[in-house]
């Protein structure tokens, strides 16, 4: 008798298609679910819509202070060019301050000054005006404070009108420039009893 094929009885046949459908459903859904953790984990980290909020908001934040501090630091060195530009422009006065002064016309102004001022005081002083006569001597002492004529005026005039601590003082004066002025050495004597009378 010929052999039949094997054939498979109708009753056994649904288990193993239920079987299949079964397993691939499963594989379906396991499928479905690594793609949803994938995007939902993605790089093995979660993150949700507020801790990335959270993340912008730190980044932005570095950022400005990053900022602020190159500001700081811009401030500084404008203020640093700024003092050195200031230092600069005081010394460059302080040389044509020193070059006016010694220059031969400047000395030459400050004595004509110096003769201009000790003329008006005399005239003051012979009109009979001390004030005057005072603030004149003073100024052109300024023009020049070692002229032994400037001093032996303005220390005369205080001797005129008794003020003689103030006579002694100039008088003095006179004798730290030149220890040598006999007449000088004898206004000074003459003052110092009137003076020691005075204290």
């Amino acid at each position: 008798m010929a052999s039949q094929p094997n054939q498979v009885h109708p009753g056994l046949a649904r288990p193993l298609i239920q079987q299949q459908q079964l397993s691939n459903g499963q594989l379906q859904q396991q499928t479905a679910q690594n793609e949803m953790a994938q995007h939902l984990i993605p790089n093995g980290t979660s993150h949700s819509p507020r801790q990335q909020q959270q993340q912008v908001q730190q980044q932005q934040q570095q950022q400005q202070q990053q900022q602020q501090q190159q500001q700081q630091q811009q401030q500084q060195q404008q203020q640093q060019q700024q003092q050195q530009q200031q230092q600069q422009q005081q010394q460059q006065q302080q040389q044509q301050q020193q070059q006016a002064d010694t220059s031969p016309a400047f000395q030459n102004l400050q004595s004509t000054n110096a003769e201009c001022w000790l003329a008006v005081g005399k005239l003051a002083e012979v009109m009979g005006d001390f004030d005057r006569a005072v603030m004149s001597y003073e100024a052109s002492l300024r023009h020049s404070p070692n002229s032994i004529p400037i001093l032996t005026a303005i220390a005369n005039l205080y001797r005129s009108r008794e003020m003689f601590e103030k006579a002694v003082e100039y008088y003095q004066s006179i004798l730290y420039i030149n220890k040598q002025s006999g007449e000088t050495w004898g206004s000074l004597g003459a003052c110092f009893p009137h003076s020691l009378v005075l204290s």
